[in-house]
């Protein structure tokens, strides 16, 4: 039977097994029993103690204070809901070392080990992220005088040096037109949009006029956006309609 427990999480070991975690702000992070009864009991137990409690004012300068500023700051409201969902994991697991240490705690030494605990380089691109964010805010509150942040040796990916030509383009948009047409939309709308995936998804058809995409003296890269009205001109649309979904190859759902 599956039980909702109050402020406890489950995470996923790369095993693929799981473990718990009573996780209540103000309160110490603390590791539940993996077996189900146990591991109840202790949580109801837990919530019992912090409900009777007074929630502990966080001490100006720790690490508790400075993610609770940060989640409170204007700059983290404005992230997107897919950076905030990993913004969220790291802020968990940077408050998870010690919410009452001093901030300063974080020397250059702590900051590189704690960006190479994670093995893939996209971690520890993102944890370097969240981490110079709250560099920036305990900076500005005079909290640290340095950024230790600043200059990581991070693997990035390689850059993109490579351009399709006009040949090569044309030559895949007649492979795709003889399988799902939907591919060719699809690859088209990217192209002549210059967009990403998900902010084309958001786009209406109002968007894909023939009066935005014209061609004048002005916008002479857009001299060719013949072969996206032609395409568009094949499709049956009212204003109102959102465009055709792309393909979950092209946007990433399907991994």
């Amino acid at each position: 039977m599956h039980v909702k427990l109050r402020y406890v999480e489950r995470r996923v070991n790369r095993s693929g097994t799981e473990r718990w975690y009573w996780h209540r702000r103000g309160h110490k992070l603390t590791r539940l029993p993996d077996r189900p009864i146990e591991r109840i009991a202790m949580a109801d137990r837990l919530n019992a103690a912090a409900d009777q409690l007074t929630p502990a004012e966080l001490q100006r300068g720790t690490i508790g204070w400075v993610i609770q500023r940060y989640r409170n700051s204007d700059e983290y409201r404005d992230l997107s809901p897919g950076t905030v969902k990993y913004y969220n994991r790291f802020l968990r697991e940077i408050e998870a070392l010690g919410p009452d240490l001093p901030f300063a705690s974080f020397t250059r030494r702590a900051v590189v080990d704690f960006i190479e605990s994670y093995p893939k380089a996209h971690q520890r691109r993102q944890s370097a992220a969240v981490l110079k964010n709250l560099f920036k805010l305990a900076r500005y509150h005079g909290v640290v005088a340095m950024d230790e942040t600043a200059g990581l040796r991070l693997k990035t990916n390689r850059p993109r040096d490579r351009i399709w030509t006009d040949e090569e383009i044309a030559s895949w948009v007649k492979a795709a037109s003889a399988e799902d047409p939907h591919m060719t939309t699809a690859f088209l709308l990217l192209q002549f949009t210059a967009q990403r995936p998900a902010d084309v998804l958001r786009m209406a058809w109002p968007q894909y006029s023939r009066r935005r995409f014209g061609c004048d003296n002005r916008r002479p890269a857009h001299c060719s956006i013949s072969p996206f009205t032609h395409c568009c001109e094949h499709i049956s649309k009212r204003s109102a309609d959102p465009v055709p979904a792309l393909p979950s190859s092209l946007t990433g759902d399907d991994q």
